[in-house]
């Protein structure tokens, strides 16, 4: 990961990065007295780009093209609007995810254990990355992760999965309002979908074979139980890995039926379904080549 993160810095055409992994801050958002550079990729690298020395000539002219560095909350608010440099990358100050590493219990319901309060949000990292991308006359591309959605289902933290559930969802409504405000859907495709499940969260009732078959899918359609507006639904986690089981996929937008016609290979309990790797070719298929 470190090399993987030193190579987009330092060799990549992006225009925006940003994920956690602050050297300088623990996973409480607490600064360290000794920085810890190993998930940075190493103190050369944050030298390089905290002194406006790191990264690669991203629109051709020749010239490298340093990075504007940012960390700091009011930093990620204040360029969720109004003018934006041409490259950013945002480091939020925490070790690792935004929230879901945060210390208390693990296994508490959502939101009572308090929260980070000195980091972005992911839907207002969003907005941030939306507003230094728009200025683009061709368009761009923009992939966001709620990456803690599956290291909280790895851990089967109900509570904290709700949690990433919830901020995920706040940064896709975050995006719909952009397209909204900036040309609406005939212009811009969005995707949401999951590379793969973790945990299978069932009902109680539901069974439990392994692996999943056909009857076993079926099963899992027994949702985990609604207890009510503000109650954690009552489930079982079945495992604390990925799984096989399909996984949603949403789209609306310019090509999206694209989508639905490389829909080609079925399930016989969820019905018509897409590979992953459809989902690349068609995005591929859509943007326009660099000339």
């Amino acid at each position: 990961m470190p090399d993987i993160a030193a190579d987009l810095l330092c060799n990549s055409r992006l225009d925006v990065l940003m994920g956690g992994g602050h050297p300088w801050y623990d996973r409480q958002g607490l600064p360290l007295e000794i920085p810890d550079f190993r998930f940075f990729g190493g103190q050369a690298l944050w030298d390089s780009l905290t002194q406006g020395h790191c990264g690669a000539d991203r629109d051709g002219d020749g010239n490298p093209d340093p990075w504007t560095f940012i960390d700091s909350l009011e930093q990620f608010r204040a360029l969720a609007s109004g003018p934006a440099p041409d490259r950013l990358f945002g480091l939020p100050r925490v070790r690792e995810t935004l929230q879901q590493g945060r210390e208390g219990r693990v296994l508490a319901p959502p939101d009572s254990v308090p929260f980070i309060a000195t980091v972005p949000t992911l839907a207002e990292m969003t907005a941030t990355a939306l507003n230094v991308l728009d200025a683009d006359p061709d368009g761009f591309f923009l992939m966001v992760e709620g990456g803690a959605v599956d290291w909280a289902s790895h851990g089967n933290q109900t509570g904290r999965m709700i949690e990433e559930m919830r901020d995920f969802n706040r940064a896709v409504d975050q995006v719909v309002e952009w397209v909204e405000r900036n040309g609406g859907w005939k212009r811009t495709l969005s995707i949401v979908t999951a590379d793969h499940e973790t945990g299978r969260p069932t009902s109680p009732s539901a069974e439990s074979r392994w692996p999943l078959t056909p009857s076993s899918r079926k099963a899992d359609l027994l949702n985990p139980e609604n207890r009510g507006r503000g109650a954690v639904p009552d489930l079982v986690w079945r495992t604390v890995r990925h799984t096989n089981a399909l996984v949603p996929l949403y789209a609306k937008g310019a090509g999206s039926k694209y989508l639905m016609e490389s829909a080609q290979r079925k399930d016989p309990v969820r019905g018509r379904f897409i590979d992953n790797t459809d989902i690349a070719r068609t995005v591929f298929r859509l943007m326009p080549l660099p000339r």
